[in-house]
């Protein structure tokens, strides 16, 4: 039966590129449809040497024909995260020239895509399709070399220096895949690398790497730009046999050396037996590399074979990649951690500096977590400390928790957290809807701590000391509050964190023309002014328990001076304090708004003129600006409540309120 004709489209027409449509336009039932490059003048020797092939300097021609079945992609290496998903998302097969991506996350993503899309995904890692590495790998399967003990190869030349990356991302990808791919179920579990830059003093021009296996063998690699000679050697040492692969040699590119030490002494006695036999070079089968490869893709495109080098192959090599970079960075051996699912998650406002707290913190866990930050301003997500960082409209606006959901959805995310009040009042009215876990207080309770008159009230009502506060509709309203609180009051917008709207005053006329120019009518409170110390007393609970708790006195806002009220948000210095009358009040606080607390749960309390403190606000659902200053002291807060919402457990805390030592400052 004749096969269907397969539709390919190449994407990159520089140095690997025309090699790539040469070899997929020889092949039978295969038309090569387009070929696409930024720069036209790469495009000229294809139209010339394949007239029936389309070019176009614009890469959605392919993603939306809907004849195209695979797009090959052969761009440089940043590039290809963005081309790869591109065309996964539109149903499109993709073969990707390695190395896959730049980071071992998008590489996942890379192959989430590709399963959501039902879609073939390979890395071209060309080398193992060639007669001398598939040679190799027989003779390990068949048993031939015996236990497999060393890999040790030797990439280097002189030139040429890449300006994106270094020699490991340039040379050693090759090494590496022929090293995870001869060494079958054996993982890699640890990297050291050294690397020096002698020319260009930016990236590494030469390194040496060491990977080890669980199976007890080790590699080793040495890759090089600046060597006056150009070797290919690789040499993989058996417990029976050793092979020399040599790739510059135009003949005996494969050499089996019939050779190994035993020992043939007792456990006490070590007496080496060296046995040296013949040495053979076996047959190679001749078929070009890439024209192997290129049938492959097709034959896995109609479902006739199975990948040889899938996506999660790609993403091996890439991690040792990653640890490669650690390791020169932190100059030590980098542990390459199981391959179990990272925790995904997503984090409104990223680029504030509550949320990079938030991921900071997360970052001290003992775990590799994916974070995707959002944010509504363009300037201040450039400040996200996450993986990817993503625009996204205000919360305000009808659109939100759709772009929300299709960022959940394409990045995978499990979990979302808020650390904005405005975010967080639109995820908890719209919970039910969005596609991820959220760890959240009840909806009502959500509701009643964003509203600073709300909450008042119901601590009123709970018999809490607090400070007398009137909702301002009117004039008469704020003569009366006058009246009442006299000689100063604190006014203040009834939402929104950061001292939103606040302002002290012992002025009527002055109090008017603050609350006009806020346009505060009906949604400002007076209050009685209370002292300018305070205290936060910030908690975790999970369905109705508390889990931990830890207070801390503010000793002067930052950049005081700036905001009328000498409130901004931000802690200028922070210490730990402990004292049994903050504890019961912040419970009776939140247990009067709340009788199952479930969430964060961080109590304002500032001292009233009997020197007795009064709760002011919750600020709900989220950590306080300077939490990652708890963290550092010992208590991550922010990893206790994301495993609390994940359902893991958590470590036992000795005290379970206030566990940090007192007068610790940050």
């Amino acid at each position: 039966m004749e096969q269907r004709t397969v539709r390919v489209g190449v994407v990159g027409a520089g140095y690997w590129g025309p090699n790539l449509v040469r070899n997929f336009y020889g092949l039978d039932n295969v038309d090569v449809t387009y070929v696409c490059d930024l720069d036209d003048a790469k495009l000229a020797p294809i139209r010339a040497s394949y007239p029936t092939v389309k070019t176009t300097q614009d890469v959605t021609d392919l993603y939306t024909d809907p004849q195209l079945d695979a797009v090959v992609i052969a761009t440089p290496v940043f590039a290809h995260f963005p081309l790869a998903s591109e065309a996964l998302k539109h149903g499109k097969h993709v073969l990707l020239e390695k190395p896959m991506a730049p980071t071992a996350e998008q590489c996942q993503t890379l192959i989430d895509l590709a399963k959501q899309n039902n879609c073939l995904l390979m890395v071209d890692h060309t080398f193992l399709y060639t007669g001398a590495v598939r040679k190799i790998k027989s003779l390990i399967d068949e048993g031939e070399l015996g236990e497999t003990y060393y890999f040790d190869s030797e990439r280097i030349n002189l030139g040429l220096i890449q300006p994106d990356v270094n020699v490991i991302w340039d040379l050693a990808p090759h090494d590496i895949s022929i090293m995870n791919h001869i060494f079958g179920d054996a993982r890699p579990v640890s990297v050291y690398a050294t690397g020096t830059n002698h020319v260009t003093g930016k990236v590494e021009e030469m390194a040496h790497i060491t990977v080890k296996y669980d199976s007890g063998a080790v590699g080793h690699i040495h890759a090089s730009w600046i060597s006056p000679i150009k070797i290919r050697k690789i040499l993989v040492g058996g417990s029976k046999k050793m092979v020399l692969y040599n790739d510059m040699s135009p003949d005996e590119k494969i050499k089996v050396y019939d050779k190994s030490i035993a020992n043939i002494g007792d456990e006490s006695v070590f007496k080496p037996n060296y046995r040296a036999g013949d040495m053979y070079a076996p047959k190679l089968d001749g078929t070009e590399a890439l024209k192997r490869e290129a049938q492959h893709f097709v034959d896995c495109i109609r479902g006739t074979d199975t990948p040889l080098v899938d996506g999660q192959a790609g993403l091996d090599v890439v991690r040792i990649l990653e640890a490669c970079d650690k390791s020169i960075a932190e100059g030590r051996e980098i542990s390459l951690k199981a391959s179990t699912p990272r925790k995904r998650i997503l984090v409104c406002a990223a680029g504030g500096a509550p949320a990079t707290n938030f991921v900071r913190s997360l970052r001290e866990m003992n775990e590799d977590v994916f974070l995707v930050g959002v944010d509504c301003d363009k300037y201040t997500l450039q400040r996200a400390e996450t993986d990817v960082s993503l625009l996204v409209p205000r919360a305000n606006d009808p659109d939100y928790i759709a772009v929300l959901n299709n960022i959940i959805d394409e990045y995978n995310i499990e979990f979302v957290h808020a650390q904005n009040d405005y975010e967080l009042e639109v995820l908890s009215a719209c919970r039910d809807d969005v596609h991820a876990k959220l760890f959240l207080p009840a909806k009502e309770t959500v509701d009643i701590c964003l509203n600073k008159f709300a909450s008042y009230e119901a601590w009123k009502q709970a018999g809490i000391r607090v400070p007398e506060t009137m909702l301002i509709h009117t004039k008469e309203d704020l003569k009366q509050a006058f009246d009442i609180f006299g000689p100063k009051l604190w006014l203040r917008d009834i939402k929104g964190a950061a001292g939103k709207g606040s302002f002290p005053t012992e002025s009527y006329d002055e109090a008017v023309k603050w609350i006009d120019f806020k346009n505060g009518w009906e949604h400002f409170t007076a209050a009685r002014y209370l002292s300018e110390e305070s205290i936060t007393w910030m908690s975790v609970w999970h369905e109705g328990k508390l889990v931990v708790a830890q207070s801390r006195k503010r000793m002067y806002w930052e950049f005081a001076n700036r905001a009328p009220s000498g409130v901004t948000g931000l802690t200028g210095t922070g210490v730990t304090v402990s004292d049994p009358i903050f504890d019961e009040l912040a419970i009776n606080s939140i247990l009067a708004i709340d009788s199952k607390p479930h969430g964060i749960f961080s109590v304002d309390m500032t001292y009233d003129a009997d020197g007795l403190p009064n709760p002011t606000e919750i600020n709900i659902g989220r950590f306080f600006t300077t939490h990652y200053f708890f963290t550092k002291a010992g208590l991550n807060m922010p990893e206790i409540y994301t495993k609390l919402a994940y359902g893991e457990p958590i470590e036992r805390i000795e005290t379970q309120v206030n566990p940090l030592p007192d007068d610790l400052a940050w």
